[in-house]
């Protein structure tokens, strides 16, 4: 029971305690992007799928766009049940001046859902149909940050 128990200060306590799991903690170093400008997202590192060079690009994009306030990578506890499975999207961010407006991108190296594997065309429809229910959260198939524009 106590594998992976955790103990981190925070401010106004003494000590929070909370669990983790393997994957939260081991990655490959290749896997991780550095962020430069920390002010912009929540970790001074994000764990990029396979260093896939369209989420570096998607990461570099963010932190250098002065429109971007916040972005995060989102973890993969982070899923949406649909009928083929859980689906895990990409990204989360929030432009300057429009706090309320969040986008969460799907980062694929094409657009054409044709261009595919049949699997994840279908997630990434089911996360359309999911997003929709959030009028305040726009979902969008992506190869770059251009592409939420």
């Amino acid at each position: 029971m106590i594998d992976g128990i955790k103990y981190e200060k925070i401010a106004g306590h003494d000590y929070a305690m909370m669990l983790f799991s393997d994957s939260d903690v081991e990655t490959y170093k290749d896997n991780l992007y550095k962020i430069n400008k920390a002010e912009k997202t929540i970790a001074d590192h994000i764990i990029i799928d396979s260093m896939s060079e369209v989420e570096k690009k998607f990461a570099e994009d963010c932190e250098r766009n002065d429109n971007v306030e916040f972005f995060v990578k989102l973890p993969d506890w982070f899923t949406i049940q649909t009928p083929i499975g859980e689906y895990n999207p990409d990204w989360a961010l929030i432009y300057k001046n429009e706090s309320r407006i969040c986008f969460v991108a799907e980062t694929k190296s094409t657009t054409d859902l044709n261009k595919l594997r049949p699997q994840e065309k279908m997630k990434i429809k089911c996360g359309e149909a999911h997003f929709k229910e959030f009028p305040e959260v726009k979902f969008k198939h992506v190869k770059d940050l251009s592409g939420l524009l």
